[in-house]
């Protein structure tokens, strides 16, 4: 079966309902906490999922048997350390959005992730999700 565009644009172990989940949390995070935090809880989910489809990307491509691509992919790995990094520092220094903001919704992306592989892994049901992970 082909995937669509929309498809390969979500991240591995990621529906639809998860990101429609993380969506909320940084809604509640402005209704809450107010524009400078909902902002930062935003960026931090969009660059946990980024990150964690370059870290499928990079996965999926070391398990081929061509020598080169195992050195190349993993030299893209290192690069993508380096750019988080850069990433994170960049918005913490020049203070563009709320750095506990950024944080939670980087961990909410990562917990996210967690709770769809737990389900699609059949270690638990939907209900219990949330429970087993905290």
């Amino acid at each position: 079966m082909k995937e669509t565009a929309a498809e390969r644009m979500i991240p591995s172990g990621t529906t639809w309902q998860g990101l429609l989940s993380l969506a909320l949390l940084a809604g509640l995070g402005y209704a809450v906490f107010g524009k400078g935090v909902a902002l930062g809880m935003a960026v931090g989910m969009a660059v946990g999922l980024v990150n964690f489809k370059a870290i499928a990307f990079i996965v999926s491509r070391l398990f081929r048997p061509d020598p080169f691509h195992k050195v190349f992919y993993g030299l893209f790995g290192v690069l993508k350390i380096l750019i988080l990094v850069a990433v994170f520092l960049s918005l913490i220094y020049y203070n563009i959005f709320n750095v506990y903001g950024l944080v939670a919704g980087f961990s909410a992306a990562l917990i996210s992730i967690l709770v769809e592989g737990m389900i699609r892994a059949g270690r638990c049901d939907r209900d219990s999700a949330m429970s087993k992970v905290l």
